[in-house]
């Protein structure tokens, strides 16, 4: 299994525990906290990573799995409700910034600056996973010379 399906694996495992878990709005009094955080979250794309991160799962099982029908796939997609995942990761933005904080962290996200790195910030993920890779690949590789070097084999994949 390559680093990137690793990382990807892992965080669908996070994210389908917080899935599991029963929404939690904020309260009524931070109604405004609330709706600037999903205006921070709309800025930075992490209103949509619910979707995209389910869109993604669903396609590589439809990959792994081609004799299931379209339709139970498009059944499947439609019983998620990612609105619920957005309302937790509002929470933890909640309990991590102040207001002001998240009133700054807009107007940086609106700035030049800010736009700038919104634009790039595919580019540099993608670019960065495929780093991963190669540094996990060639620490492995260094991990395998070093146990053969003390008569270990390592286990050979199917």
């Amino acid at each position: 299994m390559s680093w990137r399906r690793l990382a990807f694996v892992l965080f669908v495992l996070c994210a389908s525990s917080a899935w599991a878990q029963e929404a939690r709005p904020l309260p009524p009094s931070t109604a405004e906290k609330a709706a600037d955080i999903k205006r921070l979250l709309d800025l930075t794309g992490g209103s949509r990573l619910g979707e995209r991160m389910l869109d993604r799962l669903i396609e590589n099982q439809r990959r792994a799995m081609p004799d299931v029908p379209d339709s139970v796939w498009d059944e499947a997609r439609r019983a998620f409700e990612t609105r619920d995942l957005l309302e937790l990761i509002a929470g933890v933005w909640d309990r991590h910034f102040t207001h002001d904080e998240i009133l700054g962290l807009i107007a940086f996200y609106e700035s030049p600056l800010g736009t700038r790195l919104r634009e790039m910030q595919p580019v540099i993920l993608e670019e960065s996973l495929y780093a991963g890779e190669e540094w996990g690949r060639r620490a492995l590789e260094k991990l395998q010379e070093k146990l053969l070097q003390k008569g270990f084999q390592m286990p050979v994949r199917s």
